[in-house]
């Protein structure tokens, strides 16, 4: 497994929250450019996305299993993955039912790590 890097790209004129004007150009052309040379010095360009079955609580195992498992189907085939590569969606953001719980726990944790974090900072 290769070491990947991304990076966030604002797309409201800048970076810093602390500074009137940092005269970052917010502009489609600013953004289209940046992304080019991010991607010529070795930076993917990917938006993190997650796909999974969410169902209301209670629905009958069996039914949520079915259609997780279609639901794998179909992120397992060549035109859903050209669909991602047109997203800017890596091959991996698809959960199966079981496993979703799961990931959404341990992106709240981080989530929430990082808000102690910054209000610490503070």
């Amino acid at each position: 497994m290769s070491l990947r890097y991304g990076y966030w790209l604002p797309m409201f004129g800048g970076w810093l929250r602390n500074v009137d004007d940092e005269q970052m150009e917010a502009s489609w052309r600013y953004v289209r450019n940046l992304a080019v040379r991010s991607e010529r010095i070795g930076f993917d360009i990917t938006l993190p996305q997650r796909r999974a079955v969410i169902m209301k609580a209670g629905t009958d195992p069996s039914k949520v299993k079915v259609i997780s498992d279609a639901l794998a189907k179909v992120a397992a085939s060549p035109e859903y993955k050209a669909y991602l590569k047109e997203q800017y969606a890596t091959d991996d953001s698809y959960f199966a039912a079981a496993d979703a719980a799961k990931i959404m726990e341990e992106d709240l944790a981080q989530m929430k790590r990082y808000a102690a974090e910054t209000a610490a900072k503070k």
